[in-house]
């Protein structure tokens, strides 16, 4: 009679210890998870693990016609021929703007500077804490929406991993800097 018991209770342990496995591999592979990653990474300031869930380069050419597009309103009122020419540089120079646009991103998430973008406590972190965010997904596209108007957009990346590919609500500043 113990044996049997015994029996069943090594056999309870296993199914709950693959369970517990199986589970753990299906919430690493969720959007909420990678979210929550996100969220972690912005908190504890860690830049690395902040861009494995942030495809910038996507990111970027998001947010790239906004930043054309508020130097074309600022010169326009100026004048039309400094408009082209302003739009001009910028192309000539987009690479480096995507630079200096990643290291003011990377400033925020490092803390050293949390006023110049989406990832700054008080529009991220603080709506993540209070859960001021809806969340809806369609396939593999993810979307959250803050209570301050912003929304990232989420895909599937390499099989199971989830990454930011668009920020909508971002307000590009006249110096061309992102913010919210």
């Amino acid at each position: 009679m113990k044996k049997k018991n015994i029996v069943y209770i090594v056999l309870i342990i296993v199914v709950l210890g693959i369970s517990s496995l199986g589970i753990n591999y299906w919430w690493t592979g969720t959007p909420k998870y990678s979210l929550q990653q996100l969220h972690g990474a912005v908190q504890n300031h860690n830049i690395d693990l902040a861009f494995q869930y942030i495809d910038y380069d996507k990111v970027f050419d998001g947010i790239w016609e906004e930043i054309v597009s508020k130097t074309l309103d600022v010169t326009k009122e100026d004048n039309l021929d400094l408009s082209i020419a302003s739009i001009n540089l910028m192309e000539s120079n987009k690479s480096t703007i995507k630079i200096v646009q990643k290291q003011v991103m990377e400033k925020a998430i490092s803390g050293e500077n949390t006023e110049e973008i989406m990832f700054s406590k008080p529009t991220f972190t603080e709506n993540i804490e209070k859960g001021e965010y809806t969340t809806s997904q369609y396939k593999d596209t993810f979307y959250v929406k803050f209570s301050s108007g912003m929304k990232l957009t989420f895909t599937k990346y390499e099989g199971r991993n989830w990454k930011i590919i668009k920020i909508d609500g971002l307000e590009i500043t006249n110096n061309g800097k992102m913010g919210i």
